[in-house]
């Protein structure tokens, strides 16, 4: 799974502002909201944004 914006990139926003989006793609029927967010959680603070 690639997230964007990768390492070097983040830092390079990191300098324009204090809100920063990450994100990846996938297809959509292979993971679910619920599966997606189970492995990219970590820690207690996490919340993951769904559209549709």
């Amino acid at each position: 799974m690639t997230v964007l914006p990768n390492r070097q990139e983040f830092k390079e926003k990191a300098g324009q502002g204090n809100l920063i989006p990450i994100y990846t793609e996938f297809y959509a029927d292979l993971e679910t909201p619920v599966s997606a967010y189970l492995k990219l959680r970590r820690g207690e603070r996490c919340f993951l944004l769904v559209s549709a």
